[in-house]
């Protein structure tokens, strides 16, 4: 995994604190595993940037009505 991956997946998920444990977590693990994330480790962390969007797009519609 490289860097600008990682930068990517933790700027989308630093709003939340939570996720971003989860996150920081489940790529510690893949790089100390020392293994190429699998298709597994990617949805996981997908799953966890997207609902992380979706939440942060919501906070918006609602404080700019």
């Amino acid at each position: 995994m490289n860097i600008d991956t990682i930068i990517k997946i933790l700027s989308a998920v630093v709003t939340d604190v939570p996720v971003l444990i989860e996150v920081v977590e489940k790529i510690i693990e893949i790089y100390q595993s020392k293994n190429s994330p699998t298709d597994s480790d990617w949805e996981q962390i997908n799953a966890l940037v997207d609902q992380t969007h979706k939440e942060l797009h919501s906070d918006d519609n609602t404080t700019s009505n």
